[in-house]
């Protein structure tokens, strides 16, 4: 869903250093000329307004700014001849220890920087920055600074891994100039040197990253180049395995099949036994000018390159970030003595190499990423909506096309208006969806429009990004038509049986309350005592009866409230004094304690909040144990009023806690205690308090009590 678009927002990247390193080229030796030229498309991925490329100079040791887009002159004179960088000052100086990347957000203290420069920043309108060192292989040359003005409170996992991959980039190119330099002074001839150059300028530009072709391509080109320039005889790759840590041949070029299947069922480990796994240990660059001679080799090596006619090979690590991804190997049909320029061209090579490995495996896990989660999410048996914070529409899920009876490309990438919406029925359910009054994490039912009727249960759930950045929220989609049609029978059933069992319970308890009176004639106490005792079982069912009525109504959305704006202080003290009888019966002790000011009024229907109150309070005294304590509070708290309900009792347990509203749900523990209840007094005061906007909310512990929170919203004034 969300990381869809970070897999778009991933290939951009990866294109963007894709003409990065074409940009970085034999030809262009002015890194400034370059980054100018790649300023706007910087600013397009990242919403960047400045760069700088840090060196150190290696006379004094001072960092500066080599190169940058977007800085004042004078700020980069300021840092370059005013106020000098040390290793370990301020966040460049910090990367260049540590050894990774930091960041200073927008509205955060920055604890990175000296105040100066802070403000110095400040005051160019920069309010957050990126520094990243710059490895060449396991050193570290540089470090690669980013500088925003817009706010900036976090940062994307993606966006730090491509000012990375970029600085990385940067760093390549520095040691490819030098190494182009001393290839310059190595050659005598003028022409020949400019043929070579652009020569090799052609096959480095092949080894540059492209998203969309594999190693082999680029691998290729170069190959064709060494073989005329250096006679290599062969060219073979290996890549680390994550699994297992050992070399996996990943292509061969220029070998024989038996060498290559050979390469591929013998994998490399690292370590001795292998110049390729010698380097890629020691991430050191390894020769061998005669490898029949060589002990560094194990004999069954040394016959396959025999039988192959190699005699010489060069293994050179592919390592970044000071994390070696592989080995690229060079193989010589004779003895071969390695001059500076070959291995300044190979050593540059395996650099290019180890980034775009780098970059196809990260580039590739977002696929794997992508295609996993688009699977579970077109598996769901539930509709999904995805928008973006904007309300666009980025995902719709086949169950929801299903549901909605739309497809996915006539809604995808839009914004469903009320104009929008008018096109057709199948857009106005889209538009009244995505338009429900729903808060994070809320849920509400809705029943479509047009001819195939259905009623949804639609939840909102918030999307975050890195640094819990919102960036959109999702609507999850669940038929409930059955549900609802199945809870209407019985609904249809309780009502009919509630009212024909009235006729006979009341006749029951007018018989019951002559006998209780005496009108025919006096009874014994064993008499008396059964006739009180049957009367409140009557009484009991009768409740039962109305409870169940007055739910019915309630679920239906039947009962109709006369809200008005008035005191709950004076039906709370009502409601305690209806409860202390019972209070008594109950040996429990029941205690209010009253605001020390007069709380807000609230919009309440007095008779039905009565109601949900009395249930929860003689909840807790039926739950309390004898010679407890119910005590009971009213305050008001940000916005609202709460009335707070403790008791003494059994406590709920944990997990019977999530069932606590549920409808004829006792709790396990509620026999032991003997309480009579049908378990529909909380579930009933939860819908009665939300029909008011309010909420209810507790808290257990088995066997040390339980604490009800209602919140009701105070009445404007």
């Amino acid at each position: 869903m969300v990381r869809q678009h970070k897999i778009q927002a991933a290939s951009n990247w990866l294109r963007l250093v894709n003409n990065l390193s074409r940009s970085f080229n034999l030809a262009s030796r002015d890194i400034e000329e370059v980054l100018q030229s790649l300023l706007k498309e910087l600013l397009k991925e990242l919403g960047a307004n400045a760069v700088a490329i840090w060196t150190v100079e290696e006379k004094t040791q001072f960092m500066k700014i080599e190169a940058s887009a977007g800085l004042d002159s004078l700020y980069v004179r300021y840092f370059n001849k005013t106020d000098r960088v040390k290793i370990g000052q301020g966040i460049v100086g910090k990367v260049m220890v540590e050894r990774k990347t930091r960041y200073v957000a927008s509205g955060k203290k920055n604890s990175l920087n000296i105040p100066r420069w802070s403000a110095i920043d400040r005051d160019e309108g920069f309010s957050a920055s990126v520094a990243a060192p710059m490895f060449i292989g396991k050193n570290i040359v540089g470090a690669f600074e980013v500088f925003y003005k817009k706010q900036k409170t976090s940062f994307l996992a993606g966006e730090l891994q491509f000012i990375e991959i970029t600085a990385d980039q940067v760093a390549v190119t520095i040691e490819n100039i030098k190494n182009y330099e001393t290839i310059v002074r190595s050659e005598k001839n003028l022409l020949d040197q400019v043929e070579r150059l652009s020569e090799l300028q052609k096959t480095t530009q092949s080894l540059s990253l492209s998203v969309n072709k594999s190693i082999d391509e680029p691998l290729k080109v170069f190959n064709e180049y060494l073989e005329k320039r250096f006679d290599i005889k062969g060219l073979v790759l290996f890549q680390k395995e994550e699994s297992s840590g050992v070399l996996r041949l990943i292509t061969s070029l220029g070998v024989s099949k038996p060498m290559n299947d050979y390469l591929k069922t013998h994998l490399q480990q690292p370590g001795p036994g292998t110049l390729s796994g010698l380097a890629f240990q020691d991430k050191e660059i390894k020769t061998s000018s005669k490898v029949f001679v060589d002990e560094r080799f194990m004999k069954p090596s040394r016959i396959m390159l025999s039988i192959e006619k190699r005699s010489a090979m060069i293994a050179l690590p592919l390592v970044v970030r000071d994390e070696a991804m592989g080995v690229m190997v060079a193989l010589y049909e004779k003895p071969h003595v390695f001059s500076r320029e070959e291995i300044a061209i190979l050593d540059m090579a395996a650099r290019f190499l180890g980034v775009s490995l780098l970059n196809i495996n990260f580039f590739e896990s977002l696929v794997s990423e992508k295609q996993k989660t688009a699977n579970i999410i077109n598996s769901l048996n539930e509709g999904i909506i995805l928008y973006g914070n904007d309300s666009k529409i980025l995902l719709l899920n086949p169950k929801a096309e299903e549901l909605l009876l739309v497809r996915t490309e006539d809604v995808i990438g839009r914004i469903i208006t009320r104009e929008v919406s008018e096109e057709n029925i199948f857009l106005k359910n889209i538009y009244n969806i995505g338009n429900l009054l729903l808060g994070d994490n809320d849920k509400t039912e809705y029943a479509t429009e047009g001819s195939e009727r259905i009623i949804l249960e639609v939840s909102s759930v918030p999307v975050y990004g890195v640094g819990h950045e919102k960036i959109g929220f999702m609507h999850t989609l669940r038929d409930i038509t059955k549900e609802k049609e199945i809870e209407m029978l019985k609904s249809k059933f309780l009502v009919t049986a509630s009212h024909q069992l009235r006729t006979p319970i009341s006749g029951l308890r007018w018989a019951l309350d002559i006998l209780e009176k005496g009108e025919k004639g006096a009874l014994n106490p064993a008499q008396q005592e059964l006739v009180q005792k049957t009367s409140m079982v009557a009484t009991g069912l009768n409740d039962l009866l109305n409870d169940l009525l007055t739910i019915t109504k309630a679920e239906e959305e039947g009962l109709l409230y006369d809200f008005k704006k008035q005191d709950i202080l004076p039906i709370l003290k009502k409601i305690i004094a209806d409860l202390e009888m019972p209070s008594k019966e109950y040996n429990v002790t029941l205690s209010f304690i009253e605001p020390s000011a007069p709380p807000p009024q609230v919009n309440v229907d007095s008779v039905a909040i009565s109601q949900a109150i009395r249930n929860v309070i003689d909840n807790a005294l039926r739950y309390s144990l004898p010679k407890g304590i119910v005590g009971v509070s009213l305050d008001a708290a940000e916005g609202n009023i709460v009335i707070r309900v403790r008791d003494s009792g059994i406590g709920i347990s944990k997990e019977d806690q999530k069932f606590i509203f549920t409808k004829f749900y006792r709790a396990k523990n509620a026999p032991a205690q003997q309480t009579r209840g049908s378990g529909l007094g909380l579930y009933l005061s939860k819908n009665i308090i939300e029909r008011h906007k309010g909420r209810v909310v507790f808290s257990s512990k088995e066997g040390e009590g339980t604490e009800f929170y209602i919140y009701l919203p105070a009445a404007t004034p």
